[in-house]
């Protein structure tokens, strides 16, 4: 009976053993070499963001491919809402896939807020007017369609946007500055301006965070502006939460070329003079 014991007590020992270098304990400090704390919190709850202390390298490299939709420069306008138009425009993005892939670009960035609007379905931000009108709906949601085809490829999706842009060009006549008219004129200008934008744009909501520079006479939101602030990061947030993309990008900001500005408003809208 003691050798039957002894025997066990043996067993259970050997168990013990394989069993702790089968499983190695992961100290508090190798856990904290792992990921590195964050003094932000995810999502505006009581968990602290983490990020890997040590980044890895992917084997593939990114070929990426910007496409631009202000002006249609690279992509068309969709001729309208009909089921043979969506089609078209669906023709046409595959066709720019099927360039890239003779490329071996594996990367796209396609330009999906260029003037303050959307070519995707936001409660936020008003349908593109490079897609099919100024806030007109066209019909489907180009964006969740296009990273579906960009995946089924193997490749990535990555979201091109500008922040602040309103206009995008001059709300002036062809090289004139802001000093050659009054402030009458200037206020004047800026409301027909935003009076053309879709309804639901934030610059048209929010026409007092609309500044405009004295040079290239365009209208942006104002970076400074901590509504213009929040509103980004809502835009961000939308985006990343209701559609699978590989990323996000601000291209460029287009701050004002010339801008002037006191503590309490764009003295640009000032205008002669005085500006």
């Amino acid at each position: 009976m003691k050798k039957i014991a002894k025997l066990l007590s043996v067993f259970l020992l050997s168990l013990c053993i394989f069993t702790f270098f089968s499983n190695p304990v992961i100290s508090a400090e190798e856990d904290e070499e792992e990921y590195t704390e964050l003094e932000y919190y995810y999502n505006d709850n009581k968990t602290k963001v983490k990020i890997p202390a040590k980044y890895e390298t992917k084997d593939a490299e990114m070929r990426g491919a910007w496409v631009a939709t202000v002006f249609n420069m690279d992509f068309k306008k969709q001729n309208g809402t009909s089921e043979a138009a969506i089609q078209g425009y669906k023709d046409q993005f595959h066709a720019v896939l099927d360039t890239l892939e003779s490329y071996n670009i594996n990367t796209i960035f396609f330009q999906v807020r260029p003037t303050n609007d959307a070519f995707y379905k936001s409660e936020i931000n008003p349908w593109s007017q490079f897609l099919v009108g100024a806030g007109v709906d066209p019909g489907w949601d180009p964006l969740e369609w296009m990273v579906e085809e960009t995946h089924k490829r193997g490749m990535e999706f990555q979201c091109w946007m500008n922040a602040f842009r309103v206009t995008q060009s001059s709300i002036l006549g062809t090289g004139e500055t802001a000093k050659r008219y009054s402030y009458t004129e200037l206020v004047g200008r800026k409301k027909s301006a935003i009076a053309t934008l879709a309804d639901g744009n934030y610059a048209k909501l929010h026409p007092e965070a609309v500044v405009m520079g004295s040079e290239d006479c365009k209208l942006i939101l104002n970076p400074g502006d901590l509504g213009v602030q929040q509103h980004i990061v809502d835009t961000l947030k939308e985006i990343v939460e209701n559609y699978d993309v590989d990323g996000l990008h601000f291209d460029d900001y287009f701050y004002l070329s010339g801008g002037s500005h006191s503590e309490t408003e764009n003295t640009n809208f000032e205008g002669g003079e005085t500006y």
